[in-house]
């Protein structure tokens, strides 16, 4: 059991006593009860969601209060949680010094807020889809050097956790905030395999991956080595910050000369094994928790082009598909 195991009690007095450091104090005296309001009636429990998750939440609906009660004086669930008014709040100076990816990541977050909370939501609004491509797939020799790397780290420990993040990423997909927050009680099996169940990006919840058959050996031995509620990886932990991933992957010791990988290509490079595979598109984005393949276009058409040679075997009277290779680690 981890030590650091927290309750819905615990979860109520963050939300009671917390105070936004970026929200003046005047107006977090007209807006707070209305912030923990909201929170509390999203019913956020520990058991689901971590105290970081619960942390940004607060964040950013403190924010999006403020912003709204400067301006209109006012605060409601229908004033506050309106696709026009998030919109034009990530429009705002206010939001300018954020990334594209911190925008997008906290407007999803409060648009499923809004979803969740104000009665008046419209059920026929859409969330914006990106349609950017996606950071590039690692080849085979990539993916070589990087096993090769993980297992010459120094310490037994830096290598079982550098082939967990390989594991997680080349063999389920997840983002590195789910890797984050993966513990030993999201990963079962069943009659087939492994099922790894991530969560918690941008609030959504456990959905089920079944882990590449080439990563069941990893971790097997490391759920040996795991106690129901402790983390996948790195266990002993006090947090889940996404960014602590990309830290320790940049701290590992370069003795193969090869630079730390990019966990985003990582999974990249797992969706686009399983496109290249022959998965149906519906298949993947439930795995992947994705609601469209439209970044990874160029490899769906590739993996049609390959189908379709495939199927002209069918179309001539054989019983059969060959089915298409991924030129990663298999089928």
């Amino acid at each position: 059991m981890s030590p650091h195991h927290f309750t819905d009690a615990d979860y109520a007095r963050i939300i009671m006593n917390y105070t936004p450091a970026s929200v003046r104090a005047e107006v977090w005296a007209d807006t707070e009860d209305f912030v923990r309001s909201v929170v509390r009636s999203l019913g956020i429990d520990a058991a689901t969601t971590s105290r970081d998750t619960l942390r940004n939440i607060l964040s950013a609906v403190a924010k999006l209060s403020a912003w709204v009660w400067t301006r209109y004086g006012a605060v409601s669930l229908e004033t506050v949680f309106h696709p026009s008014i998030i919109g034009d709040y990530f429009e705002s100076p206010e939001t300018k010094p954020l990334s594209r990816t911190t925008v997008g990541t906290q407007r999803s977050l409060l648009m499923r807020i809004g979803e969740a909370v104000n009665p008046e939501w419209s059920a026929d609004f859409q969330h914006p889809v990106t349609y950017e491509p996606a950071l590039a797939a690692y080849g085979t020799r990539d993916i070589q050097r990087f096993t090769d790397w993980a297992s010459s780290q120094p310490t037994s420990q830096r290598r079982e956790n550098f082939h967990t993040v390989l594991s997680l990423t080349l063999g389920a997909g997840l983002r590195a905030g789910e890797i984050c927050t993966l513990r030993a009680k999201d990963v079962c099996r069943d009659p087939f395999g492994i099922i790894v169940h991530p969560h918690g990006f941008r609030g959504a919840p456990r959905r089920a991956v079944p882990l590449h058959l080439l990563f069941h050996q990893h971790i097997d031995a490391v759920l040996e080595q795991r106690g129901f509620d402790d983390y996948i990886f790195r266990p002993g932990r006090t947090n889940e910050n996404v960014g602590q991933l990309s830290a320790y992957l940049r701290r590992a010791t370069l003795s193969t000369a090869t630079a730390a990988p990019d966990a985003r290509r990582l999974r990249n490079t797992w969706i686009k094994s399983r496109i290249l595979s022959g998965v149906p598109e519906d298949v993947i984005c439930a795995a992947a928790g994705l609601r469209s393949l439209a970044q990874f276009e160029e490899y769906v058409l590739e993996a049609g082009r390959s189908r379709a040679q495939n199927f002209r075997f069918m179309l001539q009277g054989g019983r059969s598909p060959t089915p298409p290779v991924c030129e990663v680690y298999g089928p």
